[in-house]
């Protein structure tokens, strides 16, 4: 049992991106009601991606900190945010759906 706040260690740059994903995350959330929320991959000891959606977005995040991972190119979706710039080992990305 954690008796005190979590710290964050040498990942500080992880935690970073994961904030201004959960951020965009929660605001996209009251706008659908968290009602469509959907895990397409899950993080495991063997899988370092995840991936869900909710409404038209997507998330992608790697959670490996040592490789950069690919993200194929999602079909049907613009990419709105990446995390690139700032850090290359755990990048996030979100994508928006394309309206036709």
């Amino acid at each position: 049992m954690t008796q005190a706040p979590f710290i964050w260690g040498k990942n500080y740059g992880l935690f970073v991106e994961l904030e201004k994903t959960k951020l965009t995350f929660d605001t996209i959330q009251k706008e659908t009601q968290f009602a469509d929320f959907e895990w397409i991959s899950k993080p495991s000891k063997i899988n370092f991606v995840a991936e869900w959606s909710v409404g038209n977005y997507l998330f992608v995040v790697n959670f490996h900190a040592e490789k950069k991972l690919s993200f194929a190119e999602k079909d049907n979706y613009e990419l709105v945010y990446t995390s690139a710039d700032f850090v290359m080992e755990h990048e996030c990305r979100i994508y928006r759906k394309l309206k036709y």
